[in-house]
């Protein structure tokens, strides 16, 4: 359950996972890779096992993978291991249902996070602009005044009498309700 490190050789992720993947045993059983994808240092496929005198049995492959000091390496999980990964791309999952439409719980849940991380509804961004009235939680209300840098929030400032000046930074500013 570790990793698997040997000397890089230049080939792309894919390459190598594929080479490593694909293989032929004894008995006549073969490994090959249907489609791939390779999202940061994790590489997302659909394996394919061919039995002598069986269906075929497909399932997805998520390797984490490393390059470091000359060194190429990989950890590899199916999807009924329940990985933590979830970037798997919607043409993958598209093509595992279809060809694998019945698989084992945790492939389920991992499918089902795989899409939901896909279709994401975020907030959308929204403009400040200096004079607008906010309210952090159900707290006070406050009057933006300008903003304090990339990524470091508002300068605002008490909407009430005394004007007490504060600096709300970004995460407050993403979850502030303008008024």
């Amino acid at each position: 359950m570790g990793w698997t490190f040997f000397n890089d050789n230049g080939l792309s992720v894919g390459e190598i996972c594929t080479r490593e993947f694909t293989s032929t045993n004894p008995a006549g059983d073969r490994w090959s890779v249907v489609d791939q994808s390779t999202r940061g240092s994790v590489w997302y496929a659909i394996g394919r096992l061919d039995r002598v005198g069986q269906p075929p049995v497909f399932y997805g492959l998520v390797w984490l993978t490393s390059r470091r000091g000359g060194q190429f390496g990989y950890k590899d999980m199916d999807e009924s291991c329940g990985p933590y990964y979830w970037d798997c791309p919607a043409r993958l999952l598209d093509q595992l249902d279809k060809l694998a439409p019945n698989p084992p719980g945790s492939a389920l849940d991992w499918r089902a996070r795989c899409r939901a991380k896909l279709f994401d509804k975020r907030k959308p961004s929204r403009v400040f602009v200096p004079g607008q009235l906010v309210k952090f939680g159900a707290g006070r209300v406050f009057e933006l005044i300008a903003p304090a840098g990339p990524r470091r929030g508002w300068f605002v400032k008490l909407a009430d009498a005394n004007g007490q000046q504060y600096r709300a930074n970004a995460r407050q500013m993403t979850d502030c309700t303008i008024i």
